[in-house]
């Protein structure tokens, strides 16, 4: 079966997001980002924070007015470094 046939339907989405969660030496993080795409079970994202694979954060929506949505809980289930050093991260929306 190809890989893209077992993937959730995935939609490019530019949603400004404040991800919060612990780094990997244990110190506590909040980053702005933007969503790359979101799927019915999973939000992806660049951080600059390192953070380990199942590791859970908190994401929330930041609006175009500085408002945030109800936070939701992820579950870190990739993790990409790019020659940046930043991340691409993949996470299961709880």
């Amino acid at each position: 079966m190809p890989r893209d046939a077992r993937a959730a339907v995935r939609q490019k989405i530019s949603l400004v997001l404040r991800v919060k969660g612990t780094d990997v030496n244990g110190r506590p993080f909040e980053e702005d980002t933007r969503a790359n795409d979101v799927s019915d079970e999973g939000i992806s994202f660049h951080l600059k924070a390192p953070i380990w694979i199942n590791s859970y954060l908190t994401v929330d929506r930041i609006s175009p007015y500085g408002e945030t949505s109800e936070p939701a809980r992820a579950l870190v289930i990739r993790i990409r470094t790019e020659a940046s050093g930043v991340q691409w991260v993949a996470a299961r929306l709880d």
